[in-house]
C-alpha cells in the first residue's frame, strides 16, 4: 500500500471520528449549532423555546446548563484570536443529528486597502457591497472594549 493511500485512509477515519455525534460531548454539538443559537436569540425567540427545539433533535439540556454552555462558547469566540475575517453566521437547516462536514479551509484573500485619492480606487470602493451583519458586530465589539 502506498503512503499517500494510507494517509488518506487515516485522514477519513479522523474526519468520522470528528462527525460521530455518539462519542462528541452536548458542548461540542451545540457549537456546531451556535450561531444559529445567538441568530434565534438576538431575534427574540425566548430560551425555553430553543431549549425545546434542540430536545426535539436530541440535545438535551437543562436551563442552567444550557445558560453556561452559552457562556462558556461565547467567552471562548470572544478570546479567539480574530485570524480570519469576520463572517456573519447564516441561518441554515442543520439538525442536531447532522454531522458536522470538516473539510479543509480555503485560504481567503486578505483585504486590500485601496488608496481614496485615484477614481478608479474610488470606484472600486463604490461597487462594492459591505457586509452590514458583520460590521455591526464590529461595531458592538468595538463599543464593549471601549466601555
Amino acid at each position: 500500500m502506498c503512503k499517500s493511500m494510507t494517509e488518506k485512509t487515516l485522514s477519513e477515519k479522523l474526519r468520522s471520528l470528528a462527525n460521530d455525534d455518539l462519542t462528541r460531548s452536548k458542548s461540542a454539538r451545540l457549537r456546531d449549532v451556535f450561531d444559529d443559537v445567538e441568530i434565534a436569540l438576538s431575534a427574540g425567540v425566548s430560551k425555553e423555546k430553543i431549549l425545546n427545539q434542540l430536545a426535539e433533535d436530541g440535545l438535551n439540556f437543562s436551563m442552567t446548563t444550557f445558560n453556561t454552555t452559552l457562556q462558556r462558547l461565547r467567552a471562548k469566540r470572544k478570546n479567539e484570536a480574530p485570524s480570519k475575517p469576520v463572517s456573519t453566521p447564516k441561518a441554515t437547516s442543520k439538525t442536531i443529528g447532522e454531522k458536522p462536514i470538516i473539510t479543509p479551509e480555503e485560504p481567503q484573500a486578505e483585504a486590500v486597502i485601496l488608496g481614496s485619492h485615484k477614481p478608479e480606487d474610488l470606484n472600486a470602493i463604490i461597487g462594492s457591497t459591505p457586509d452590514l451583519d458583520a460590521l455591526a458586530k464590529l461595531g458592538k465589539s468595538n463599543k464593549q472594549r471601549n466601555k
